[in-house]
């Protein structure tokens, strides 16, 4: 679960043969909305990018930190 002021990475992945990784933008935690259908929680993001505010399930972000830690 990610915290506000936290830096993530909006980054949707699937594993497998036919995965696919994207890699879309860097935002920070303004928020946490809510819980979604499946008990995900969703989060408000400020985009660095364009400066928009978007909700994005957490399961599409990725924490910056987590990222420069395992290098």
């Amino acid at each position: 679960m990610f915290k506000i002021g936290d830096l993530v990475m909006y980054l949707p992945f699937m594993n497998g043969g036919s995965g696919w990784i994207m890699y879309e933008g860097i935002g920070i935690v303004l928020s946490v909305n809510k819980f979604n259908e499946r008990g995900k929680a969703e989060y408000r993001i400020k985009w660095i990018k364009n400066y928009n505010e978007t909700s994005v399930a957490g399961d599409f972000l990725v924490s910056l930190e987590d990222i420069w830690n395992t290098k």
